[in-house]
């Protein structure tokens, strides 16, 4: 039987080593916890910015439609032309192109911020689309 007296300081550095690989590891922990609050911080930022303009789109949508009607009673009259009829009908046009275009950057920046936060749905992010 024989018991070694000296190692050379092979323990020392095994756990020198592990302690090394353990900080490694917890500093990629870090780096990968940032990247991931960085990506949810962005995509709830776009989501609020997605709102903001679908908010917009609504009453800008609504703007148009009152104008229509306005030029449409007008237009009754005699007093427009259809040449201003047929302006406005393109603003409404453009405002309901925008709210669609609206729609889908709200409903495209919500699901990438529910895939980014890893939740099924998220109560105070639901807004009326009408």
């Amino acid at each position: 039987m024989t018991i070694p007296l000296f190692e050379g300081f092979e323990r020392t550095y095994k756990v020198r080593g592990a302690q090394a690989q353990s900080e490694i590891k917890e500093a990629e922990l870090r780096d990968m916890r940032n990247q991931v609050l960085g990506e949810v911080a962005k995509a709830y930022a776009d989501a609020v910015a997605a709102l903001r303009s679908l908010d917009s789109s609504k009453h800008l949508l609504e703007a148009a439609q009152e104008a229509l009607d306005n030029v449409q009673r007008r237009y009754d009259r005699g007093i427009a032309d259809i040449l201003e009829m047929l302006n406005v009908q393109v603003a409404l046009a453009d405002a309901a192109r925008e709210r669609v275009r609206a729609l889908a950057e709200w409903r495209s920046a919500r699901l990438k911020l529910l895939a980014n936060t890893g939740t099924a749905g998220i109560r105070n992010m639901q807004v009326s689309e009408k």
